[in-house]
């Protein structure tokens, strides 16, 4: 029998919107706002991202990104997972997922994950968590 999906989890960059680096900004792609407070809304459960960050970055800027694209208050606080705190990228393998499902105090079975890149989602899958690849680019 299945888990229940119980914590939902998006990538950041070409996922949510794009990502300026230099002016550490994000531009939301149009629907995405909307879909996060319907989906915060209907679902019920925690939304967090999942996040590899510049060196120089902290939790703070990826918290700051997210405020100044209207997209943080939809984001458990528990569930912003950067590369930084996991000690590794979605691109490692599974530990950074394991990771996010742990800091929701869910196992990764109760967790999806959607993500614009076919080997964060193969990664995401491999750690036990239901996930999808979002195949356009943009909006």
């Amino acid at each position: 029998m299945r888990t229940p999906i119980r914590a939902i989890f998006f990538d950041i960059g070409n996922t949510l919107g794009t990502v300026d680096l230099k002016t550490k900004t994000l531009s939301p792609f149009a629907d995405m706002v909307g879909l996060l407070k319907t989906a915060s809304r209907f679902f019920q459960v925690p939304i967090g991202v999942i996040t590899d960050i510049p060196e120089s970055w902290e939790l703070h800027d990826v918290e700051m990104l997210l405020s100044g694209a209207g997209i943080l208050t939809f984001l458990d606080a528990r569930g912003i997972i950067t590369s930084k705190d996991a000690k590794a990228t979605k691109s490692d393998g599974p530990q950074i997922f394991s990771y996010a499902a742990k800091q929701l105090g869910e196992e990764t079975s109760a967790c999806f994950f959607i993500d614009d890149n076919a080997t964060n989602v193969a990664n995401a899958c491999a750690a036990g968590m239901s996930a999808i690849q979002k195949t356009k680019p943009g909006p």
